[in-house]
């Protein structure tokens, strides 16, 4: 007889529950293992597409990721182009404007020297239309007061007040 502990078993007993332990064990092992094995199987291939799947998303976010500030980097450029441009543009048309005011301040200038030599001119005709209308008030007057020095002093006082008068 075997004894464990306080309790005490005897040899069949044991080589019963012996027997009965490796057949449950074999039964288990032919038809539990299979599909429980099956299942844990299963179980490690969805996750490992699921990881896999995760990965290629990762992969193409990545790659949208890398478009997407390729798009924003280029779009920069383009803006930085634009800019560029348009300072440019603004430039040409600055100088446009600074050559067109010149000209016309050109012009202006222009024909205000034709203006003061027309004015000029008209003035000297003026002057010298008073010069021979005086001098020929000055001629009458010498005439009619014959020769007098005095009254030729006169004449000529009056003259050259007349000349002060029309300045």
């Amino acid at each position: 007889m075997l004894s464990l502990g306080m309790e005490s078993l005897e040899l069949g007993d044991t080589l019963l529950l012996l027997v009965t332990l490796i057949v449950m064990i074999f039964l288990i092992g032919k038809y539990a293992y299979g599909p429980v094995n099956k299942i844990l199987e299963d179980r490690r291939k969805t996750i490992n597409d699921d990881l896999d799947s995760a990965q290629n998303m990762r992969k193409s976010a990545e790659k949208l990721v890398n478009q997407r500030q390729k798009e924003i980097d280029a779009s920069h450029d383009e803006v930085s182009a634009i800019i560029a441009k348009a300072k440019k543009d603004a430039e040409k048309q600055r100088i446009k404007i600074i050559e067109q005011a010149h000209q016309d301040a050109a012009a202006v200038e222009e024909r205000s020297k034709n203006d003061l030599s027309q004015q000029k001119a008209q003035m000297m005709g003026q002057v010298k239309d008073n010069l021979v209308d005086i001098s020929t008030e000055m001629a009458e007057q010498i005439l009619q007061d014959q020769v007098d020095q005095e009254k030729q002093k006169q004449s000529i006082d009056d003259f050259l007040k007349k000349l002060e008068a029309n300045k």
